[in-house]
């Protein structure tokens, strides 16, 4: 919106707080080249945006942090096996999370990720051995 806003380029007025609008020569590109970008997936990723929201920023550091975790470098490198420990790192669990609050806290951070289909397998995986591990205490 930035670029077309450019007075190089012309083709938008306005601004994200008053709203954007077509300029003359933005309905003329719209008319020819334009309607050949209607209809393809212009998105980005959500983990490559670079702006966004405090909830974007918050998901950006947290996959930052999952990723950057020995768990996930044992899952995506060399396969070794996690700890129940690394485990709990990963979800933020120590000693005082118990009960609700650790409940809480594994099922937030799947939920943070539930559409990151590289990321949520490897959370359910860790749960799952947290679940099972916690069991048989």
């Amino acid at each position: 919106m930035s670029d077309a806003k450019k007075p190089a380029n012309g083709l938008l007025t306005g601004s994200g707080k008053t709203g954007w609008r077509l300029t003359l020569k933005g309905m003329r590109w719209i008319e020819s080249t334009g309607r050949l970008a209607i209809g393809q997936d212009h998105s980005r990723k959500r983990e490559v945006v670079k702006s966004g929201s405090v909830d974007e920023q918050r998901f950006r550091r947290e996959r930052n942090r999952v990723l950057g975790s020995t768990a996930w470098g044992n899952w995506a490198g060399d396969k070794a096996a996690i700890t129940r420990k690394q485990a709990e790192e990963v979800f933020r669990i120590d000693s005082y999370a118990v009960g609700d609050l650790r409940t809480t806290k594994i099922t937030r951070l799947l939920d943070t990720f539930r559409d990151d289909g590289e990321i949520l397998p490897f959370l359910q995986s860790l749960s799952q051995l947290l679940e099972k591990e916690g069991s048989e205490e």
